[in-house]
């Protein structure tokens, strides 16, 4: 029975330092649009995007691609439109222009980072733009992820850009910023995990 729980005990140790070390997905923080944020279809003018991804080196060749949604997906009103990205294969620090996405008016519109790091902007208004609007606001975040993060390479279109596809890919590094507030999804689960390996653990010593 001695050595039994000597290799269960082992075995315990072992699935807890395993845990420590899984790799959590990186995050952005989009320095801009925030939530005082006011784009107007009507102006007729370019619109900025600027993000930064901290655990990413400036120099890295990782790369990711930026979408437009609406709503809150603690509610269950999150909407992206996951046929139709903002900018294909930008650098995770950067930034880089764009015509303003012709959508309905709503306060709480918000641009999503997908690739090898993860994010999303604050909440911030788009004005003055058509009621039908033309996108396919047909996905939630976390499905994008998933999606992404199910391959090793990046999740390929099927669907043609909208009309507005003529969007600047280029980005160019943020040398001087405070990024907002994050409020992408927790992809953190190692600490809960390792807590629970390290109560079994001290289970099995009390048993002892």
């Amino acid at each position: 029975m001695f050595p039994f729980t000597i290799i269960v005990l082992f075995t315990l140790i072992a699935l807890a330092q395993a845990v420590l070390q899984v790799k959590r997905q990186p995050v952005t923080d989009f320095v801009y649009p925030n939530e005082f944020t006011i784009w107007n279809v009507r102006m007729d003018k370019n619109e900025r995007l600027v993000w930064r991804s901290p655990e990413i080196p400036p120099n890295s060749d990782l790369t990711g691609r930026i979408f437009l949604g609406y709503g809150y997906l603690e509610n269950g009103t999150e909407h992206l439109d996951c046929d139709h990205p903002l900018v294909m294969s930008v650098p995770l620090n950067g930034e880089t222009s764009i015509p303003t996405p012709n959508v309905p008016p709503r306060t709480d519109y918000f641009v999503f980072m997908d690739g090898n790091s993860t994010g999303r902007s604050q909440r911030f208004t788009i004005t003055g733009g058509s009621s039908s609007g033309g996108l396919t606001f047909n996905c939630v975040s976390i499905n994008l992820v998933k999606r992404s993060s199910s391959s090793s390479t990046p999740l390929s279109l099927t669907s043609s850009p909208a009309p507005r596809s003529s969007l600047s890919t280029t980005a160019s590094p943020v040398t001087s910023a405070s990024p907002a507030p994050n409020s992408g999804l927790c992809t953190c689960g190692a600490g809960a995990l390792t807590l629970y390996a390290t109560a079994a653990v001290l289970s099995v010593v009390m048993v002892l």
